[in-house]
């Protein structure tokens, strides 16, 4: 296996609503929520747009290339909204994030803990990456990984729930 140095990464710390979403026990949140940030257009800026809005906002797809470690994952397609400029929350969310609907990493037992009670004190995090040949990829660190990233990566996931970081390449 060849690295691929990265050019860019999206995050979120799972929080209550993002665990309770992913574990189906928000009756009505169906998404997890990014950040407000521009920063995330320049994440997506090479993605089509498409579900245009009245108030700005759109719809990207992310080909997510598959995962071939321990319990291999095929290609997946990763949809990001945006809420639009003129929308009242002008956030990016990534829709339909159920048990049954998540990206496969993500989910109850695979990514997120199989516990359905949520621990505060965790450093669980939903990563999306970009790597220097434009390719995305989607990942789930749990805490007890935390302490093996790089320290540049582990002291952004500390400085910030959510953030977009971006690297020359």
């Amino acid at each position: 296996m060849t690295l691929v140095p990265l050019r860019a990464m999206l995050w979120r710390r799972v929080n209550r609503a993002t665990f309770d979403t992913l574990h189906g026990n928000s009756p009505g949140q169906y998404h997890i929520t990014l950040t407000a940030s521009p920063a995330v257009a320049s994440f997506v800026a090479a993605l089509p747009k498409y579900e245009l809005t009245e108030l700005g906002g759109y719809t990207v797809d992310l080909p997510i290339e598959p995962f071939d470690g321990t319990d291999p994952v095929l290609a997946e397609t990763l949809r990001i909204r945006y809420m639009g400029g003129q929308s009242q929350r002008k956030d990016w969310n990534i829709p339909a994030q159920r048990p049954e609907t998540a990206y496969t990493l993500w989910r109850p037992g695979r990514g997120v803990p199989a516990k359905k009670t949520f621990a505060q004190k965790r450093r669980d995090f939903i990563l999306v990456l970009l790597d220097a040949n434009h390719h995305y990829h989607a990942r789930f660190i749990r805490d007890e990984s935390f302490a093996k990233l790089p320290h540049e990566v582990q002291d952004l996931l500390n400085e910030s729930q959510f953030g977009v970081k971006t690297w020359e390449t």
